[in-house]
């Protein structure tokens, strides 16, 4: 039914080969090109490559965009003056903003801790500052502020000084530390943080008048007083006295004490030239005390405060002999040496 095949037989001495092909030519129509197949075909004829990339996937999730590593924990340390919700409040600003336009700065490796420590130095008087990530979900904010010293007072606010004269801080009035001196700012300028108001030397002058003007004089401080200050023009002597006002009730006192005459200076004795930008901060060399009592007592920093509060511990010690009240005393001005002038 079936017929054999017939299987020829290799002749002897020769080996059975096969022949490959490895060139195999490919024979394309040009005017009808094959489709190459897409994306998906090609993956779904390669699971080792869709394994792949779900891997790479699945990591980049949980990396970048899980919440496991979203930053929820932020820890201040050194922070005195500043409350822990205005830092906060700046090293959040970070979290809105986005890193190479699709990571969130809210996660714990995209988070720039340089950008937020910026944030912090422009914003706060700082003296350091850094800002650290623990694993996995955990900012520490390391910082030192500007000690404040002083209390400067304006019109419009309250801020803190430290002993740089630089502002600190802006405080609300019902948080004034009351042991720390007043100093209010006769001249009108726009006030912001790190502007520098007056020079270390003025600073040291208050200190040193609030130490030792109660013990000499009997009288209270209330608050110090900046002068209104110009630098366009140095002022004779007549005209600082009467500070722009009428000089008419002006009057001189000499003290005999054994100090040394010290050099006449006025509100403009660093002041520049008309030419020249003003520096307030140096043209400032004066500081006015305000008594409980109302009355005022002009001092200098170009002459030793010590010895300008003893020409005022004489000339009231006089007064006192005289049986003279203080009341009706507007100001002592004790700026140029033993000359005293006072305003009744």
């Amino acid at each position: 039914m079936f017929r054999n095949k017939r299987k020829i037989k290799q002749p002897r001495g020769f080996r059975k080969r096969e022949i490959k092909v490895v060139n195999k030519p490919v024979y394309e129509n040009p005017y009808f090109k094959r489709k190459k197949p897409g994306i998906v075909l090609r993956l779904i004829r390669s699971p080792k490559k869709i394994l792949v990339y779900l891997i790479i996937g699945g990591l980049i999730y949980l990396f970048f965009y899980s919440s496991f590593f979203i930053i929820d924990q932020i820890e201040i340390r050194g922070n005195q003056e500043l409350t822990y919700d205005t830092i906060r409040y700046e090293v959040n600003k970070a979290f809105v903003e986005r890193r190479f336009l699709v990571l969130r700065q809210s996660n714990f490796y995209i988070y720039n801790t340089k950008e937020a420590e910026q944030y912090l130095w422009d914003t706060f008087v700082l003296d350091e500052v850094s800002i650290t990530k623990r694993f996995p979900d955990k900012l520490i904010v390391n910082l030192k502020e500007k000690i404040p010293n002083l209390t400067l007072v304006t019109e419009k606010a309250f801020y803190y000084m430290d002993l740089e004269g630089i502002v600190t801080h802006i405080v609300p009035e019902t948080d004034i530390k009351e042991h720390f001196p007043k100093v209010e700012d006769m001249n009108k300028r726009s006030i912001k943080l790190k502007d520098q108001i007056i020079s270390r030397e003025v600073v040291d002058a208050i200190f040193t008048l609030k130490d030792s003007f109660s013990g000499k004089t009997n009288s209270e401080i209330d608050r110090f007083l900046i002068p209104e200050t110009t630098c366009a023009s140095d002022m004779d002597e007549e005209e600082v006295v009467s500070n722009d006002e009428d000089s008419t009730n002006v009057n001189t006192s000499n003290t005999n004490t054994n100090s040394s005459t010290s050099k006449n200076s006025n509100l403009n004795a660093n002041s520049s030239n008309n030419d020249e930008e003003c520096n307030l901060v140096a043209a400032i060399q004066d500081i006015a005390v305000l008594t409980t009592e109302g009355w005022r007592a002009y001092f200098t920093i170009n002459d030793e405060i010590e010895t300008q509060l003893e020409r005022l511990k004489v000339y009231l010690l006089k007064k006192a002999l005289d049986k003279q009240t203080r009341e009706n005393i507007d100001y002592i001005d004790l700026r140029f040496g033993e000359k005293i002038y006072i305003k009744e």
